[in-house]
């Protein structure tokens, strides 16, 4: 089984989960082949943002990531980070991942922030399986920054055992790379 069906069956389960995700990168062809993830709210996608400017300019976060995904829902995305960094910045983890999927390709300012919101998220229970997947896959891949395999093992591993079947993949993959494997071919035989 190649990497780019690997991939595809890795979105597909991730859609099973309570919250959906949806692929914010294609493949990467150096390094680990995976994706960055962010929450896709699919009772969010047609919603207004003016039925949650009110609340989010109270301060409430929930609002505010509401308002975020709203915006970005409508292909808004300076206004999507905007507020989604609000969000994030009060504790609202499912903002601090989406915000990151978004910032992660702007820069290394940006790249950084991204960092740091996820491993904001990379405890809370709700929303860890996107937070240390996208760490695992950003020092994996060779799109964002030098590979660092040790540190993107280190994330995978902190799956939890419920997501094996996503973190495996990405593990044996690892493995190989860090003995010698070819990079970006096929997965090592388990």
């Amino acid at each position: 089984m190649t990497i780019g069906k690997r991939v595809l069956i890795v979105v597909l389960l991730l859609t099973a989960l309570p919250s959906a995700a949806r692929a914010q990168a294609a493949p990467i062809g150096e390094g680990l082949n995976c994706v960055i993830f962010m929450i896709h709210e699919q009772e969010l996608e047609g919603a207004e943002p003016a039925t949650y400017l009110e609340n989010a300019k109270s301060g409430d976060a929930d609002a505010q990531y509401k308002l975020g995904y709203a915006y970005f829902a409508q292909k808004k995305p300076k206004d999507a980070i905007a507020w989604l960094r609000r969000a994030a910045r009060k504790g609202n983890f499912k903002a601090a991942v989406t915000v990151g999927a978004l910032l992660v390709d702007n820069g290394p300012t940006s790249e950084r922030e991204a960092l740091r919101c996820w491993r904001s998220a990379a405890d809370d229970k709700q929303v860890k399986v996107f937070a240390l997947g996208n760490l695992g896959c950003y020092y994996g891949s060779a799109k964002y920054r030098k590979r660092d395999y040790p540190e993107a093992l280190k994330w995978y591993r902190r799956m939890p055992p419920a997501s094996a079947k996503l973190s495996e993949p990405f593990i044996a993959q690892l493995e190989a790379l860090m003995k010698g494997g070819r990079a970006g071919g096929q997965l090592p035989a388990r």
